[in-house]
Formats: C-alpha cells, sequence, structure tokens
C-alpha cells in the first residue's frame, strides 16, 4: 500500500508537469542556466584556489644556516623536514653552492667575487611547504634546531594569493545566494501557477479526505526533479566546455617549457578534480532549490 501511495505521488507530479509543459520548461531552462552560472563560478573558484597554491609553493622558505654549521646539527634539521608533512621538497645547500648561484645570478658582475671567501657564506635549506598558510608554524618549528639563524619567507607573495583567493570565495559565495534566490522565485511562480490550474481539483481532493501531505508532495516532488534534470544538464553543459578547455590549454604546452611549475597542466586541474566536485554541488542545490521553491509556494497556495 505504501509502495502504491509513492507512485501516485510520483505519477501525479509527472503528470503536473505534462499538464504545464511551457511553465516546466521555463522553470528548467531557468534553473539549468542558473545551474551552469554556478558550475562556472564553482570551477572558476577551484582552480583560483589551485593555482594561487601552486603559485605559492613555488617561491621556496629559505632557512640560513650557520657556515659553521656541524654535521649532527644539519643531520636533525634534515631529519626534520622528511617528517614534516607540510614539507613538499627541500634542498640543502652547503656555502660553495650558494657561492656559486651568487655568481651566476651576477652574470658578467660575476668576476667581482673571485677573490670573495666563499667560507663566509652560510648554509641553506630551500624548503616548499604543502600548505603555504602553515608557514608561521613551520618557522617556529625550525627557528627552534640548533644551527638554525634566520628564516625568509615571502611573506606578501603569500598574503597577496591568500587575498586573492578569499576575494574569489567570497564572490562565488555571493553568486551562489543571488542565483538561489532568483531560482526560488521562479520555481515559487511555476508552482503557483500549477495550484491555480487545479484548485478545483484540489479542492475535490480535500473534500474526500486527501491529506496535506498527500496534496502537497507532489508539487514537492516536481521542483525536485526539475531541480535535478536542470543539475543534470548544467553538469553536462560544465563538463564537455570545460574538457574542450583543458583539452585545448594542454596542447599548447611547448616541450622545452614542461618543466616549468606554470605551465597549464600545473595549473589547471584535471577534469576529474572538477567534474565530482561541480556534479555534487549542482544536484545538491537542484534539488534543494527545487523543492524549497515548490514548499514554500505550495504551503502559501494551498490552503490545506
Amino acid at each position: 500500500m505504501a509502495l502504491r501511495k509513492v507512485l501516485n505521488l510520483i505519477r501525479d507530479s509527472l503528470l503536473n508537469m505534462l499538464r504545464h509543459p511551457l511553465v516546466t520548461i521555463a522553470s528548467l531552462t531557468t534553473v539549468t542556466l542558473m545551474l551552469v552560472l554556478l558550475g562556472a563560478f564553482t570551477t572558476v573558484s577551484l582552480l583560483a584556489n589551485h593555482s594561487a597554491r601552486v603559485i605559492a609553493q613555488q617561491p621556496p622558505v629559505e632557512v640560513w644556516c650557520s657556515n659553521e654549521l656541524r654535521p649532527e646539527e644539519s643531520q636533525a634539521i634534515e631529519a626534520y623536514l622528511e617528517s614534516d608533512p607540510n614539507v613538499l621538497s627541500w634542498k640543502r645547500l652547503t656555502p660553495l653552492e650558494n657561492y656559486e648561484l651568487l655568481r651566476a645570478g651576477m652574470g658578467d658582475s660575476a668576476k667581482a667575487l673571485d677573490s670573495f671567501p666563499f667560507e663566509k657564506l652560510q648554509y641553506t635549506f630551500q624548503v616548499r611547504l604543502v600548505n603555504p598558510e602553515e608557514v608561521d608554524a613551520f618557522t617556529a618549528q625550525i627557528r627552534a634546531y640548533p644551527g638554525v639563524q634566520n628564516v625568509d619567507v615571502a611573506e606578501r607573495t603569500m598574503r597577496t594569493l591568500n587575498s586573492i583567493v578569499r576575494v574569489v570565495n567570497t564572490a562565488t559565495l555571493i553568486a551562489f545566494a543571488v542565483m538561489c534566490i532568483v531560482s526560488l522565485f521562479i520555481i515559487s511562480n511555476m508552482v503557483r501557477i500549477s495550484v491555480l490550474a487545479r484548485s478545483e481539483e484540489i479542492a475535490i481532493m480535500k473534500y474526500v479526505g486527501a491529506t496535506k501531505l498527500y496534496i502537497r508532495t507532489p508539487y514537492v516532488l516536481e521542483g525536485a526533479l526539475i531541480g535535478t534534470v536542470g543539475a543534470l544538464l548544467s553538469f553536462a553543459a560544465i563538463y564537455f566546455s570545460y574538457d574542450k578547455l583543458y583539452t585545448s590549454m594542454v596542447g599548447r604546452v611547448v616541450d622545452d617549457v614542461q618543466s616549468s611549475p606554470f605551465t597549464a597542466t600545473n595549473m589547471m586541474l584535471p577534469l576529474s578534480g572538477i567534474a565530482w566536485r561541480v556534479l555534487v554541488i549542482n544536484l545538491g542545490l537542484g534539488i534543494l532549490i527545487g523543492a524549497a521553491g515548490s514548499a514554500l509556494s505550495v504551503r502559501r497556495h494551498v490552503q490545506v
């Protein structure tokens, strides 16, 4: 008996959609377009966060040690860097290696360093962090090791990148709110028209003893169904558009710059990293907005 009731409710919701095809198409189109824009904002937000993280990982945190760093002190620092899960990679440079890097960076003026005693330069560790936002905690821990004299961090770059990410996330949340309100309004109007068109039928159902839940449920299912279809259509549009964009961008990578961290391969998330998140968000919001919009409208216009 319970199964029959469920099937009847689903049938009634489908019949509601078929009785007013123009209204259904208008609502479905609006929800789909809204979710396409929402999916685009989600994709941009994910890419901005990913790109900012990749860029922030490139400038290394430089740990400056004494030029008389003892082997046991160096081993202790290396053991810590190996064990810290937030350390993406690290490299130890001796005074001689730092001297050679300094000469290479000076170009034609490197002759001025011919008589410079490289022994006066320091040992350094160049460290890249998985999560640059945790740089303060890393700095506090690495400073406690004997032999460490200073930690140089590109704080301005990291703060700028974090600010960009916050702006993108805020814009995305605002877009979410605006589009959700618009969709609720559209779906509520759709359900209102459907309710008014079936006012006599609803009155008869009340007289024969139909419960409030039984009368309202088909409208809620109708809104949820429209939200689901709109979410799937919008996901398909985002999926194929991003797949084409990703393939096009990655295909332009030149062989001699493959090692650069700023190629499209590194800066763009693969399709698998985008698709499931957009699908979950679109489905969740589509069903929620569709069902909520219908519930609000039917509660207001169906006096049962």
